[in-house]
Formats: C-alpha cells, sequence, structure tokens
C-alpha cells in the first residue's frame, strides 16, 4: 500500500520573521510520516533562515527515509538556493515538477 504524500504549499515569504510558523509546519509535515512534496511556486522572499529551515527538513526527512521532492519551486527560491550553494543540497538541481 502506497503512502499517501504530504503537499505543503510555501509561503510567499520564508524569512526569518516567520520561521517559528514555518518550522511549525514542516515538523507537522514531518509527523505524518509520509513522503513530501514541497510546492515553491508561491515563493517570492526567502533568507538564510527559510533555506536553512528548508535545509533542515530536508535532511530529516533523509534520515527518517522519507522522500522530498519539488514542485515548481519558484525563480527566486531557486536564486537563493544557488547564491548560497544550496541548489544541490536542497534538491532543487534535481528533476521538479
Amino acid at each position: 500500500m502506497t503512502k499517501p504524500t504530504t503537499t505543503l504549499l510555501l509561503d510567499r515569504q520564508l524569512d526569518l520573521g516567520n520561521a517559528r510558523a514555518l518550522a511549525d509546519r514542516l515538523g507537522a509535515a514531518l509527523a505524518e510520516n509520509a513522503p513530501i512534496v514541497l510546492d515553491g511556486s508561491e515563493v517570492q522572499h526567502i533568507d538564510g533562515a527559510g533555506l536553512q529551515l528548508l535545509l533542515a527538513l530536508r535532511q530529516t526527512a533523509h534520515q527518517e527515509g522519507l522522500s522530498l521532492d519539488w514542485r515548481k519551486p519558484s525563480a527566486r527560491l531557486r536564486e537563493a538556493a544557488a547564491l548560497l550553494g544550496l541548489t544541490g543540497p536542497l534538491g532543487l538541481g534535481e528533476k521538479t515538477t
């Protein structure tokens, strides 16, 4: 039986100001113990705190044997990740839907 996928639509702004709310949402997604799809299509602003939380999510998902894929990561999200050398670690260099 295939586990249902947890899809998480990311907010337009992922920064230090809303890091706690993002951390809570990411933690809830992990708690579902199902494959995760991050929809990054709405992201217009992301800072180091937002990227750090997404990286922690990816690493934790990997440790727990959960897949994590991207759906439509925005150009801003890709640019911010590339600027900090996180394209590969975040899985943004892989095929995304």
